[in-house]
């Protein structure tokens, strides 16, 4: 249901209008075109939705929709140059080209109302292609698929559409493979429509059962459709019948009824899909958990959903010696190792290399020159506080609370090139190149938070993946700031924070002048070689400073306010704005966003499976 209704014109009131296009239609390009009639009557073409309808037509050589609404679309015009300027920067192959707004875009009993002009798209909708391709499972596996990698996709480039359905899906085959594109805009998220108010809420045969109480709009607003889609396409491909005999009378839904996810046990269809084969039984298991959050807050993306549900089963062993959730980081590797030989469970990764958080013989603290340099290091040589280290990348541990240590590298104070350089391949332009002084060292932790260190302070693990020694994610920037407040050492002048940006970028460079601190397979956990899920840190290269995961694997909370361009100069920090800067990219990232200078935005009671945090350690003056 739309969140603002008004009286708009009729679809009668609108067929009239559109027959004489050149005359109530303003566009440009579309007051030259000609609309297309049905094939008997003198109707015209059209395909109407639940708040608007769309019209067919043709310019020249071209063929584009008109499409118009049937209720008031609130803040229509901001929202729709917002996304015309995001997929300008950034081309998805999922979205329509050639989008026009216009807020008055055509005359209808004399007043104006908004129209849009895009690409037309032939196709099915996701329903009438599945009963097309009924029989056919390894059609229906190949659109599951071509949908999971849309769907990493749209992760990976920050959008959401925020009405994930059948009618809202173009779907075709190209030779053997699954083509889709998305339609209907109303309700899609980037990052500069994130907190703003929704104008619907999508169908609820594919919503969250407590979908209604999000006001506002998020990055992970398609998390549980995602989920419905994904799995009603494996189950009929596995069996047939279900799509025959769930629901009884389908309009818009795939297998799933609003009922069906609010009933108070599994109904019939969850009970056919648990007797399935192993990914469907998990799959279901999954969105069943899915509806008793309370929220849609705690839904996870849908690669995540799928990792572990392809997970092979397996069988009942003795439950591991418990963790220890206090004492120091290496003491927790330990017992982790101790519990577990091979360095994995379930949930992790199947090797281990405890190396990464052995300290480094005296000898290797100082790493070697770089053949070139973007950094001048201006710490001085004279004895230094106590509480400063002595050479840059020195390691050293501190309590975070009492019994729990963490393991520190020593950024010293210097001058460098933040951002990139316009030659720089797949630059944003919010990477402003600049020359940024920092006065005062720091210290920086070695790893991501991992779900141990939040668990010791917080007491419980948010996190989408589980696993002790594995990056905390699910953590708001406002949940870092309460983490940061139970921190209780050390002190001598000294506090935990997240780091600003222009810290973490120095930390990260570590006097390297690129896309990145070192090659990158060796250094990042990201989108081709991630498997789509977080692992346990220090599993990557150290940059020339000690510092692991810098690259990819989580994108990581900064302290600064995010503007479109970064405050630089010295000691910079910007203050004020809605959003909050995080950096680094993550483990469903492509390689842009894994380089050194990418950097992003984000609400900051924003939570995602690919988002958590370091902590820097910093003078207080």
């Amino acid at each position: 249901m739309s969140l603002n209704q008004k009286q708009y014109p009729s679809h009668g009131d609108y067929d009239v209008a559109v027959q004489y296009i050149s005359k109530f239609v303003s566009d440009p390009v579309l007051a030259t075109g000609k609309p297309i009639k049905l094939k008997s009557g003198s109707g015209l073409l059209s395909y109407p939705g639940g708040f608007a309808k769309a019209y067919k037509v043709d310019v020249g050589n071209r063929t584009y929709a008109l499409r118009v609404w049937l209720s008031d679309i609130g803040n229509a015009a901001d929202r729709y140059a917002a996304i015309a300027d995001y997929f300008r920067r950034n081309p998805l192959k999922y979205v329509v080209e050639d989008f026009h707004f216009l807020p008055n875009g055509i005359l209808v009993n004399g007043s104006r109302y908004p129209t849009l002009r895009m690409e037309w798209v032939s196709g099915q909708s996701l329903g009438d292609f599945i009963t097309s391709h009924l029989g056919e499972p390894e059609v229906l596996r190949s659109a599951a698929l071509a949908f999971l990698e849309m769907v990493r996709a749209l992760h990976a480039a920050q959008v959401a559409h925020g009405d994930l359905q059948s009618e809202n899906m173009v779907v075709g085959v190209s030779g053997k493979s699954v083509w889709i594109k998305l339609i209907d805009y109303d309700t899609l998220v980037v990052p500069a429509l994130v907190g703003k108010a929704l104008s619907s809420i999508g169908l609820q045969s594919y919503q969250h059962p407590k979908r209604e109480q999000s006001q506002k709009a998020t990055l992970h607003d398609d998390y549980f459709s995602e989920l419905v889609i994904y799995l009603s396409l494996l189950a009929v491909a596995e069996d047939p019948d279900l799509w025959r005999r769930f629901p009884n009378n389908r309009e818009k839904e795939l297998l799933f009824l609003p009922e069906d996810f609010t009933a108070p046990t599994p109904p019939p269809l969850f009970q056919r899909l648990y007797k399935m084969g192993h990914t469907v039984r998990s799959l279901a298991v999954s969105l069943w958990n899915f509806t008793r959050l309370p929220s849609i807050d705690r839904l996870t993306p849908l690669e995540v959903v799928v990792t572990q549900a392809q997970a092979p089963s397996q069988p009942k062993s003795p439950p591991p010696p418990p963790i220890p959730t206090a004492g120091s980081f290496d003491l927790m590797v330990k017992a982790m190792l101790k519990a577990n030989p091979e360095g994995a469970t379930q949930q992790q990764p199947t090797h281990f290399d405890d190396s990464a958080f052995r300290t480094p013989p005296q000898a290797e603290a100082q790493p070697p020159a770089p053949k070139a340099s973007n950094i001048r290091t201006t710490s001085k040589a004279a004895t230094p506080l106590r509480m400063e280290g002595t050479t840059p990348g020195e390691e050293r541990e501190f309590d975070l609370v009492a019994g729990v240590k963490i393991r520190m590298c020593w950024i010293p104070s210097g001058t460098f090139w933040m951002g990139s350089t316009p030659s720089e391949p797949e630059r944003d332009a919010n990477e402003t190149f600049a020359e940024v002084s920092l006065s005062r060292g720091f210290w920086m932790a070695k790893h991501p938070c991992t779900q141990g260190a939040w668990r010791a302070v917080m007491g419980a693990n948010p996190s989408a993946i589980a696993g002790e020694i594995l990056p905390v994610e699910q953590v708001s920037w406002h949940d870092c700031q309460r983490y940061l407040d139970r921190l209780t050492g050390p002190s001598n002048g000294w506090t935990y924070r997240l780091p600003t940006e222009a810290q973490w970028e120095y930390a990260c460079r570590a006097q390297t002048f690129g896309p990145y601190s070192g090659d990158l397979e060796n250094v990042a956990w990201y989108n081709r070689n991630s498997g789509l899920r977080t692992h346990i840190v220090g599993g990557k290269r150290p940059n020339a400073w000690g510092l692991q995961d810098m690259h990819g694997t989580v994108w990581e909370w900064c302290r600064d306010a995010y503007q479109k361009h970064p405050t630089t100069g010295k000691n910079p920090l910007t203050a004020k704005g809605p959003d909050r800067v995080a950096r680094g990219g993550s483990w469903c990232n492509e390689p842009r966003r894994v380089r050194s200078a990418s950097r992003v935005g984000f609400a900051p009671d924003y939570r995602s499976a690919a988002l958590g945090f370091r902590l820097a350690l910093c003078p207080n003056k």
